[in-house]
């Protein structure tokens, strides 16, 4: 098992640091920039739960450190591999080896550009979509609005005028957006926020489920696939006529059982707006006077 962790160990830290590498050719060869992107407002579509900028086919997906291409997208951007990679865990935990490339420029949208994107490539199990991850989201502030399905893109130096009247989910790690929760009486340590992922509100480990069902029966539940790297596993959804999330009272909650704490989309879009301040580390979720 000593042999095994080692194994693991050392390739992990030879994946980070041919990823710096990689950072610093970007930074050499980009005119002196990492990741760049143009800003502005956009518009976007909600597919299957997703935030998809519908003319790429591109997803927001702040629980992936580093962005990701579908394979046949990648062969039609003038990009070159430059012998790099990265070591990825999928959802059963099965750490997997994917190439890096460095990509001088994606068009997510008519104007919406990014520059000096290092991704993989990576085609799921269930649909053909490419993502935006937290190397690139963590380099600006984004406004969603759910009620026209638009976002404000702007420099992480500029603030939003967040209502009195909200929620906020603190991070520490900039591309690693992981958070505290108190559900009920228990405090959850660790839970990634996550916009790729839909079809339930949380997703909770066994033993964490096991101290929810201390506090909340469930009044339901049901089978599902779960879909990740090439991977797939069938788990449990659990329904919840109400569950009080750090001391606000949430109605049909859906919490899905799986390897670790996760906040998804069905829980974001329980509000009309969502701002990731990525210079304080903030998401934001409120609602519109009514």
């Amino acid at each position: 098992m000593l042999c095994i962790y080692v194994v693991i160990l050392l390739w992990g830290t030879l994946a980070y640091c041919k990823r710096n590498i990689l950072q610093k050719y970007v930074y050499n060869n980009g005119n002196g920039t990492l990741v760049h992107i143009s800003y502005g407002n956009y518009g976007f579509q909600v597919n299957d739960g997703y935030i998809i900028f519908h003319k790429s086919g591109f997803i927001m997906d702040s629980g992936c450190s580093s962005s990701y291409i579908v394979p046949d997208t990648l062969l039609h951007l003038p990009n070159f591999n430059v012998q790099a990679s990265i070591c990825i865990t999928d959802v059963n935990n099965e750490i997997k080896e994917y190439p890096l490339y460095f990509v001088p420029t994606i068009k997510i949208d008519d104007s919406l550009i990014v520059r000096n994107v290092v991704a993989y490539p990576f085609e799921w199990t269930s649909n053909k979509t490419s993502a935006i991850g937290m190397d690139i989201i963590s380099t600006a502030n984004w406004h969603f609005n759910f009620n026209n399905n638009t976002v404000n893109i702007t420099p992480v130096s500029e603030t939003a005028i967040i209502p009195q009247k909200h929620i906020t989910f603190s991070y520490t790690k900039t591309k690693d957006p992981l958070t505290n929760l108190v559900i009920g009486n228990n405090v959850y340590d660790n839970v990634l926020l996550d916009m790729g992922m839909v079809d339930w509100d949380m997703c909770l480990t066994d033993s964490d489920l096991s101290l929810l069902f201390q506090n909340y029966i469930p009044i339901d539940s049901s089978e599902t696939t779960s879909y990740g790297h090439n991977s797939s596993y069938t788990t449990t959804k659990y329904y919840f006529d109400s569950v009080s999330i750090d001391a606000e009272i949430y109605r049909d909650i859906c919490i899905r059982k799986g390897s670790k704490n996760i906040i998804g989309m069905d829980f974001f879009r329980r509000f009309d707006h969502l701002f990731w301040d990525s210079k304080n580390k903030k998401v934001y979720l409120w609602n519109d006077e009514k």
